[in-house]
């Protein structure tokens, strides 16, 4: 589930409790509700988005040159 805009979630460096906060709280100190360890509000620990999975790189080599041919008589 995706936080809503401006939301921050994070987690307590102690305890591991997951907090939210606003997007204006973010380098402020707040206390954890279970554990009471104070510590400044993350940009977030949230996994980063996904990335666009693209095509892969096709790389070409190239020919062996051909055997040379004898003359024609």
């Amino acid at each position: 589930m995706q936080p809503a805009a401006g939301i921050v979630v994070f987690r307590c460096p102690k305890c591991g409790k997951a907090h939210r906060a606003m997007q204006s709280a973010v380098g402020k100190p707040i206390t954890c509700s279970s554990c009471r360890t104070s510590f400044a509000v993350p940009v977030s620990d949230a996994p980063p988005p996904r990335f666009v999975k693209t095509e892969p790189v096709t790389y070409w080599l190239p020919l062996t040159p051909a055997e040379p041919q004898p003359p024609v008589p």
